[in-house]
């Protein structure tokens, strides 16, 4: 064929595209010891982005755990890729967002394409992901011959994702027993993996093994840190009903008054320590139910505001404790139709807090009704972060 005919059928192919509204596609080579390729063209007429991106994959762990693995890394590059495309970051909606898996050019890659709607597609402004943060945990710092990696280094860089992964995941599903045992497996899988890797010296292998164990125990451990927490709030909301009702309480409160049935059933000031070295200030007013109009729950909520600040005002030095170091007796009685009410209170411990200083950072943060329905409680708080 002349180079005539061949520039004239070039020139057609390019018409051809233009008027059809699909870009050329660009390509790139993205950072990552997964060897990644990626094309990128915009379709105006379909109002589309196509990003393909082909990367050597997860094959270490399960077959479950692999595929779940190496559709997170494609969704990464993909945002990779298209972020190069437009020469800014950018995010995309991957949520009914199909792909698929075609044959890669190179035969032990994979190769994901994505086609995404301009409508999916929004600028990251920093923007950290789920699946980004994964990657990032996994994939910096890699060294950029990925067929020059030991059998040992792909095993570590497949158990750095993992745990990454799955970290993630106990974060934010629900469904522990499932998550358990997809960690089991996918751990199981890679450690008969590496007992079969010839080219592993046996104290390599064992070495490895011990790793794999570490971070098995490592995230069973946040699993079930993440079902008691789960299991406390669901026991805390049965307490609670179980001596008041008709209740609104703060979250960062909820526990407190669940393991404190004192200041439900009768008011009071309370600080306590959180673990995290905080302290959480609690002040609860009261006031009886005597009419159910909407003036007469204005009033109440009024009076037991009062009484809650009252409360707090009472102790101007609140001696912070835990749960287990407190003793406390209160009695209430009717003075002239009024509730007046003292409480004893025997506390361990020696730290203290002046509850008039953080007056004018306490909020509401619950409000509920005795079982009865006959008292009124409205509780006043704040979080207070541990000095320097």
């Amino acid at each position: 064929m002349s180079s005539i005919r061949k520039n004239i059928l070039l020139l057609l192919c390019a018409v051809s595209a233009l008027a059809s509204g699909v870009s050329e596609a660009a390509t790139f080579t993205l950072k990552s010891a997964r060897a990644v390729t990626a094309e990128v063209s915009e379709d105006a007429s379909r109002q589309s982005v196509r990003v393909s991106v082909q990367f050597i994959p997860v094959t270490s762990l399960d077959a479950l755990g692999n595929e779940r693995m190496n559709l997170v890394v494609s969704r990464f590059f993909a945002e990779q890729a298209l972020s190069q495309f437009y020469g800014k970051e950018k995010g995309i909606n991957f949520n009914r967002l199909k792909h698929s898996v075609e044959k890669a050019t190179v035969k032990q890659k994979r190769k994901y394409v994505y086609v995404v709607p301009f409508s999916a597609i929004s600028d990251a402004v920093v923007k950290v992901t789920a699946d980004k943060k994964v990657i990032n945990l996994s994939y910096s710092g890699n060294t950029d011959d990925d067929n020059l990696l030991s059998a040992s280094e792909i095993f570590n860089r497949d158990l750095r994702l993992a745990e990454a992964y799955f970290q993630q995941e106990i974060k934010e599903k629900d469904g522990k027993e499932a998550l358990s045992k997809n960690v089991n497996d996918a751990l199981d899988a890679l450690k008969k993996k590496v007992g079969n890797q010839d080219d592993l010296l046996s104290s390599e292998k064992e070495e490895f093994v011990e790793k794999i164990e570490k971070v098995r125990k490592y995230l069973l451990k946040k699993l079930r840190k993440s079902s008691d927490r789960a299991a406390g709030s669901a026991a805390s909301g049965r307490d609670l009903s179980a001596f008041i009702s008709n209740y609104a309480i703060h979250s960062d409160f909820e526990k407190i008054l669940a393991n404190d049935k004192i200041l439900l059933e009768y008011g009071g000031c309370r600080a306590v320590r959180l673990e995290d070295g905080r302290i959480a200030l609690i002040g609860i007013g009261t006031a009886a139910v005597t009419d159910n109009s909407a003036r007469g729950r204005r009033k109440l909520m009024k009076i037991a505001e009062q009484r809650a600040f009252a409360a707090l005002a009472e102790h101007k030095a609140v001696e912070v404790t835990s749960f287990a170091s407190l003793t406390e007796s209160t009695t209430v009685s009717a003075v002239n139709k009024n509730e007046s009410a003292k409480d004893q209170r025997t506390l361990s411990t020696s730290s203290s807090v002046k509850a008039a200083a953080y007056f004018s950072y306490m909020e509401t943060v619950g409000c509920w009704h005795s079982k009865d329905g006959k008292m009124f409680f409205l509780a006043k708080g704040c979080i207070i972060k541990p000095s320097n």
